[in-house]
């Protein structure tokens, strides 16, 4: 839990943010955050210096905290889902090891988490597109790596797109919003998801 000090680790940081501590070093050593290193080499954040990195990415949507509640909303959907259909029983996913079904899990979690990132902005959000973009080429190596074919990590990567876009009707997310704002959310989350699609496939043909 982030506490009240004005000093923030790279975890805390990374919380406050809402993505992995990796992907905040990345941007920190690329010189988007502002920082300071310890004695000992940590990274600390000040609290100005993580407001003013969200200030400069902040979203122009009306309604911000229908994007969190989509988010919660998402994953338990999408839990969901996975559990009713036929993925379960397919014999790629059989065959992976529970450290290879938690890395998948874990790689989507995280896309959610840029996925919300993304969306919640509608300037400047490249930098949370081109993490998405990382991490599908992640998985596409990841599909290549233990067996999948082309088609079953493609069909898997759709059911996970599928159970996004469906959770956004089935769970009312887009109530309550203007519908400029509720269109526009949603041709963001379709951008992001198409771009992630295609760096995974185009990962997996060129692994």
């Amino acid at each position: 839990m982030v506490d009240n000090s004005p000093w923030l680790s790279l975890s805390e940081a990374a919380q406050l943010l809402g993505v992995h501590f990796t992907t905040l070093r990345r941007w920190t050593n690329a010189g988007l955050v502002e920082h300071i290193r310890t004695p000992g080499g940590k990274r600390k954040y000040t609290r100005k210096a993580i407001e003013e990195f969200l200030e400069r990415h902040r979203s122009q949507v009306s309604n911000p905290l229908v994007l969190h509640q989509f988010t919660s909303k998402l994953v338990s959907k999408t839990r969901e889902e996975l559990r009713t259909s036929d993925i379960p029983d397919q014999a790629w996913y059989l065959q992976l090891s529970e450290a290879h079904r938690l890395q998948m899990r874990n790689s989507g979690n995280r896309l959610i988490a840029l996925l919300f990132q993304y969306c919640a902005r509608d300037a400047n959000g490249d930098v949370f597109l081109k993490e998405g973009d990382r991490i599908a080429h992640e998985y596409g190596r990841f599909c290549f790596s233990v067996g999948m074919t082309l088609a079953e990590c493609t069909r898997t990567f759709l059911f996970f797109r599928r159970s996004m876009l469906n959770s956004i009707h089935e769970t009312g997310t887009l109530q309550g919003m203007a519908d400029v704002d509720s269109h526009q959310l949603f041709q963001r989350m379709v951008y992001f998801l198409d771009e992630i699609t295609v760096g995974m496939v185009s990962e997996y043909s060129n692994p």
